[in-house]
């Protein structure tokens, strides 16, 4: 099957991990056997590596094995993750009636405009407030409708301070999973 160029990255980080598990420095290849014993410490330090939360699957022989199975579970979350994101996306839009990018700030369109001088006095200020108090409402209020809809319910300081579709689908889903 091969390895394709853009495993390349992948595989030499688990050639490196294979490599400091095993004592084998040179003559690391593709077809390199992994024996059962260093099959799990192997498979716990890529998850450490590349920061993936994924249970251990057996029947994996070679380092290619390794590396087709790792980069399959890569493209599966970023694939499940671009479906959420756009669920969300769809649910923000029912509920606003806006269609937000995203990294586009949530409630963008309720943000208030910053004083300048000529409203700098005492009811432009309260005025600011007020619209600045209405915009965090606006958000709190989406935010809470999102948790009640997807089922998040954990305390989460991240989630609060989430004010993107793609924060939130961060905290909701997890990050998108890279190579390195």
């Amino acid at each position: 099957m091969g390895i394709y160029e853009e495993q390349e990255e992948l595989f030499e980080l688990i050639c490196e991990k294979f490599s400091n598990i095993s004592g084998m420095w040179t003559g690391v290849e593709e077809d390199t056997v992994v024996y059962s014993k260093t099959g799990m410490l192997l498979w716990s330090d890529i998850c450490l590596a590349l920061k993936i939360k994924a249970k251990f699957v057996s029947g994996l022989h070679t380092i290619e094995d390794y590396v087709h199975e790792f980069a399959h579970i890569i493209q599966k979350h970023n694939e499940q993750r671009a479906e959420f994101l756009l669920q969300l996306q769809q649910f923000v839009n029912e509920k606003t009636g806006h269609i937000y990018a995203p990294d586009e700030q949530l409630c963008s369109e309720k943000m208030p405009k910053p004083l300048d001088e000529d409203t700098a006095t005492k009811l432009g200020k309260q005025q600011f407030l007020r619209e600045e108090m209405a915009f965090a409402l606006a958000v709190d209020n989406l935010k809470i409708a999102i948790r009640n809809k997807f089922g998040y319910f954990k305390y989460s300081t991240s989630y609060y301070k989430a004010q993107t579709l793609d924060e939130i689908t961060d905290v909701l889903f997890g990050k998108d999973y890279l190579y390195l």
